[in-house]
């Protein structure tokens, strides 16, 4: 029984790092999915359309930061224990989804 038990503890951990890596990869391609309509947009928090220069922009900003710092924390992860790591990085990015809901609201 206590093997049992360890066994849905080991695949209920491997299901929710599952999830989390479908939500990170998710939140990867959103940028790009809703480009267009930031493209077209009045409504985009901006005050005006943004440009396809502003588009491509923001799109390397985010890919370039990604590349930057994904081996550094590829670093942490070989050194120091990854369950604080992740805990600290899932709780960074709940804050960033946080403040980004309310992004229109504090550039207006």
């Amino acid at each position: 029984m206590a093997c049992h038990k360890k066994c849905c503890i080991k695949y209920a951990a491997v299901a929710i790092l599952t999830f989390i890596n479908l939500l990170n990869y998710i939140d990867r391609v959103t940028l790009a999915g809703i480009l267009t309509q930031l493209q077209k947009s009045d409504q985009n928090g901006f005050g005006r359309p943004v440009t396809d220069f502003e588009g491509g922009l923001l799109q390397t900003a985010f890919i370039v930061s990604y590349m930057l710092l994904s081996p550094f924390f590829g670093y942490l992860g070989d050194r120091y224990t990854r369950k604080y790591i992740i805990a600290a990085g899932i709780t960074l990015w709940s804050c960033f989804t946080l403040v980004g809901s309310f992004s229109v609201i504090l550039l207006t």
